[in-house]
């Protein structure tokens, strides 16, 4: 008799990366745009003429008096919040000054997570709404524009660090057994999981990968597949013009979305992913294979923030998709799954389908750390 096989879609966000050791994070990201740039401002020949070293690229300037006043911020200084407390507090010799709203609502954002995407739309957002700041069709049309040269800027930054930091630093092994093991969805508890994975059948895995490095291909060889587990790198890969990084928002559901398209202003969505999942046959094969038959969806490290509502509410409000298991991150007792639960609520128009389909969550569903 042919064994049944369950097909299994994994979505694959950057906590994913971050559980290999990764500094992938837009802190990360932002912490190292900032420490460079003071270097570069060290780097300048103004120094002698204002008192202080400056630099400035396309959001930012940055001030300093001199090397020891960077050494002291760079030995003083491990994340981006430390940065930005350090300036805070010694406004005299170090400044990081936001030339434009959109840099002005990153440096600005308070908290452990900074979410550029979501800034970049509230930003969009602002321009179409406020009157008092664009007016006609074609200011309006000039400051989409200037936003986009903006977020292309932080976009090509942030491709540049990933890709080094990539080279630097090699992810750590897992033990991927905890992310694709044949118990996913038992019916029941209390079946001993050994005899389970012994007669459950096989199982088709197909993975999203929402990061744009290629950590998930280490992945693609795994004893409880039936196959290679195809990776879909559905947001593009660093360094690869055949699939560019897809970076900005997508969320067609929000409220002001139908009043910007009737706006008619194509700049408005440069740098919406709907159009970037055109460019290339990723989103068509996500398609193809949810369309497929009965899947199941695992999340690992994927915060499903409104930033991805549009596909990811395909996803799981398809008909065929039957269960949802919510991997989560654990650190000193506290688990982030409740707060996924919430994000993820935001995708569903249907709340009975979410309760039937996300799994309570069980001990094997934490995320291995690369520091466990």
């Amino acid at each position: 008799m042919e064994l049944e096989v369950t097909r299994n879609l994994i979505i694959v966000g950057n906590g994913f990366d971050l559980a290999h050791g990764l500094k992938t994070s837009y802190e990360d990201f932002l912490f190292d745009y900032f420490v460079k740039s003071f270097d570069k401002a060290l780097k300048s020949d103004n120094g002698n003429k204002t008192g202080m070293y400056d630099y400035k690229d396309r959001l930012f300037n940055f001030r300093i008096n001199s090397r020891g006043y960077f050494d002291n911020l760079k030995n003083n200084s491990k994340s981006l919040n430390e940065i930005k407390s350090i300036v805070s507090s010694n406004s005299g010799w170090v400044r990081i000054e936001p030339l434009t709203p959109f840099s002005r609502d990153i440096y600005n954002k308070q908290g452990r997570w900074v979410d550029i995407e979501g800034i970049f739309y509230r930003q969009l957002k602002i321009i179409y709404e406020n009157n008092s700041i664009a007016r006609t069709k074609e200011e309006k049309k000039k400051l989409f524009m200037r936003l986009n040269e903006e977020m292309n800027y932080l976009k090509g930054c942030l491709e540049e660090y990933l890709n080094l930091h990539y080279k630097e630093n090699k992810p750590k092994d897992l033990v991927d057994d905890l992310f694709f093991a044949r118990h996913l969805f038992p019916e029941d508890d209390r079946v001993d999981h050994k005899i389970l994975s012994q007669n459950h059948g096989k199982h088709k895995f197909y993975m999203v990968n929402f990061n744009y490095t290629i950590t998930a291909n280490k992945y693609r060889q795994n004893k409880f597949a039936d196959s290679e587990i195809q990776v879909n790198y559905i947001h593009g890969k660093i360094k690869d013009p055949q699939n560019p990084i897809i970076f900005g928002y997508g969320d067609e559901k929000d409220k002001n979305y139908k009043g910007i398209e009737d706006l008619e202003v194509d700049e408005a969505f440069e740098n919406i992913k709907s159009f970037g999942y055109l460019q290339n046959d990723n989103y068509q094969n996500l398609l193809g294979f949810i369309n497929g038959g009965k899947f199941n969806v695992v999340i690992v490290g994927h915060s499903c923030g409104l930033s991805d509502r549009t596909l990811l509410s395909t996803i799981f409000e398809h008909p065929d998709c039957e269960k949802i298991r919510v991997c989560y991150y654990e650190k000193d007792g506290w688990k982030d799954f409740t707060n996924k639960t919430y994000q993820m609520s935001r995708h569903f128009d249907d709340k009975k389908i979410l309760r039937e389909r996300i799994l309570s969550p069980k001990d094997y569903d934490r995320i291995p750390q690369y520091n466990d």
